[in-house]
């Protein structure tokens, strides 16, 4: 990945990174304080994974995991096996059937449902973790993936883990062949990654744009066409929910704090755009900011949504990493007390 000008120095700045073309006259770039080879970055992300798996979160917080009870009985049924038999390709592909019979397969290798859960967690912290390390350059950003919504992100939906470690995956190859193949892989597993892939496919399409480049480098102006583009999107999904028949269109959240935590998320996405000069030419800024107004939006109409500011928060530790320390004390400071007390929330 060839790395661009970057936003440092003196200023309020993000450090270099492809995934933004950079502002004329922009200081000099940010130095990152580690680096390693792909071994050892794999090896870092494999003990982070070991490390937070091995904490017992459902033994600490045994009633925060009930989706595991859902694909429990729908794996020990053979309801999920029956709903994706005699399908189209097309049908299989987008009713999520390569997840239904790749589970379906690993338990029968394992033996043990619980044991298959405990894989696929682990597996989706590690590339989670190898993507903030990769990008970030440095293992010390880790803990601000952590928070409840990351537990349950990886440790009960344990689908939209796995689908979001593809995901990031995605986001992080260099070759347009490669982004498309993984984002697909994490549709197939999940089809909100549906909307997730068109939004990465079109950044990558429309970021040289020189229309594309002068909205975004006005903060005030690109977070509006943004949180316009988030408001559309969410009434649309409601709509096509509703005329397929889906349930989701019309579950609620399960929690009272909905509303405010992907209110906290728009506010750390207005945060960058806002104080960071030209963030929103980065795509998990962009990604970000999209998400948790999309999450926001459903929350307040009532529809489910959360898992779309879950899942772009795991970009947060990289626009962490590229801000100047102006930025970054205060930033990782409010992340602290903001996951401190929905810990404490979550543990009620």
């Amino acid at each position: 990945m060839v790395r661009s000008p970057s936003f440092g120095g003196t200023h309020l700045g993000l450090e270099a990174h492809a995934d933004y073309p950079g502002v004329p006259g922009s200081p000099p770039t940010l130095k990152p304080p580690l680096s390693f080879g792909l071994l050892g970055r794999l090896l870092l992300a494999v003990a982070f994974a070991v490390a937070f798996t091995s904490i017992g979160w459902k033994e600490i917080n045994p009633f925060a995991f009930p989706d595991l009870e859902n694909y429990r009985t729908g794996f020990d049924s053979n309801w999920f096996l029956f709903q994706s038999l005699n399908l189209s390709p097309l049908d299989f592909f987008v009713s999520e059937g390569v997840w239904v019979r790749g589970f379906d397969a690993l338990t029968s290798y394992v033996g043990n449902i619980d044991s298959a859960f405990d894989i696929v967690s682990f597996i989706s912290v590690a590339l989670i973790a190898w993507y903030v390390i990769a990008e970030t350059r440095s293992p010390l950003y880790l803990p601000l993936l952590v928070n409840p919504g990351f537990v349950n992100l990886v440790e009960e939906q344990i689908r939209s883990g796995l689908a979001t470690g593809i995901f990031l995956l995605a986001v992080r190859a260099r070759s347009p062949v490669w982004c498309v193949l993984l984002a697909l892989v994490a549709a197939s597993l999940h089809t909100a990654f549906f909307l997730f892939g068109g939004v990465l496919i079109f950044y990558r399409l429309a970021r040289n744009l020189p229309s594309y480049r002068a909205i975004m480098q006005r903060p005030f102006v690109g977070g509006a066409t943004v949180l316009i583009a988030a408001a559309a999107i969410t009434w649309l999904r409601t709509v096509l929910l509703s005329a397929l028949g889906d349930e989701r269109a019309f579950t609620v959240e399960e929690y009272n704090s909905g509303v405010l935590l992907s209110l906290a998320w728009v506010l750390f996405g207005a945060w960058f755009a806002l104080q960071v000069r030209g963030a929103l030419f980065a795509f998990e800024a962009l990604l970000l900011l999209f998400c948790s107004t999309l999450a926001f939006i459903s929350a307040i109409q009532g529809v489910y949504g959360a898992r779309f500011f879950v899942i772009a928060a795991t970009t947060f530790p990289v626009l962490v990493s590229r801000a100047s320390p102006l930025i970054r004390w205060p930033t990782i400071a409010a992340y602290a007390v903001f996951a401190t007390v929905w810990f404490i929330l979550w543990f009620q």
